[in-house]
């Protein structure tokens, strides 16, 4: 077992603990109004909740030599909720990406959906070529996506659901790509975690144009929808 799966046995058993341990609470923090809501660009609202630290985690991190950093957190926990009905995405921004960071997901209300698409090494015809859009990160709320001239051939995997109490996982570097139907809401409690061992990428075909993104705040309106809904729905 490479130390990187190491991490991430070890990242998926310690953020599904410190979910449980939390998701009941999460809510009313997020009700209080005092966490901004941004919308991303495919489509749902991020609430940034802070860092999430374990000390359990920290010691044992360690000891696998990941990071020795005595500031190492778990990760970073984050509210995601897919609206019913209104949404704003941005235009010409692929829906299909990867991450730099293991993720560890729990569904708190609606049904979670994502198509995987396997990268494909040795492509046959019916595989589908696409460009790789870099992402670059101006802050946290705006960023450059940039096409280049990297290709990757890729297959369409498996369409995954999960339900209310599910944990849904992702490893750095595996491309999907959300599929919640915007007549139902959809709320995923999370934790991403610190350690990073590449870049996001973006894929879609090539020839897209260069694209300033910038996630905006919810308005006052969109937030009491929002509110609402959650209010009702968990």
């Amino acid at each position: 077992m490479t130390i990187e799966s190491q991490y991430g046995k070890l990242f998926y058993k310690q953020a599904q603990t410190a979910i449980d341990a939390i998701s009941d609470d999460v809510l009313d923090v997020v009700l209080s109004g005092k966490i901004e809501g941004r919308w991303h660009p495919n489509g749902f609202v991020i609430f940034r909740l802070g860092n999430f630290q374990s000390p359990e985690y920290l010691s044992r991190n360690v000891d696998h030599g990941l990071n020795t950093s005595e500031t190492s957190t778990l990760g970073q926990l984050r509210l995601h909720v897919w609206p019913r009905g209104h949404r704003v995405t941005a235009a010409n921004h692929p829906p299909t990406h990867s991450h730099s960071w293991w993720l560890c997901s729990k569904i708190l209300a609606g049904k979670y959906t994502d198509t995987v698409f396997p990268r494909i090494n040795i492509p046959v015809a019916s595989d589908t070529r696409y460009v790789k859009y870099a992402v670059e990160y101006k802050n946290e709320n705006e960023a450059d996506i940039v096409p280049t001239e990297d290709e990757v051939f890729i297959r369409t995997g498996p369409t995954r659901s999960r339900n209310v109490g599910e944990f849904h996982l992702m490893a750095p570097d595996h491309f999907h790509q959300n599929e919640i139907e915007n007549e139902s809401m959809c709320v995923t409690l999370l934790i991403m975690s610190d350690l990073t061992p590449g870049s996001d990428v973006i894929i879609g075909p090539g020839g897209g144009p260069r694209l300033a993104i910038k996630r905006r705040a919810i308005s006052g309106d969109e937030a009491s929808t929002i509110f609402e809904q959650l209010s009702i729905g968990l």
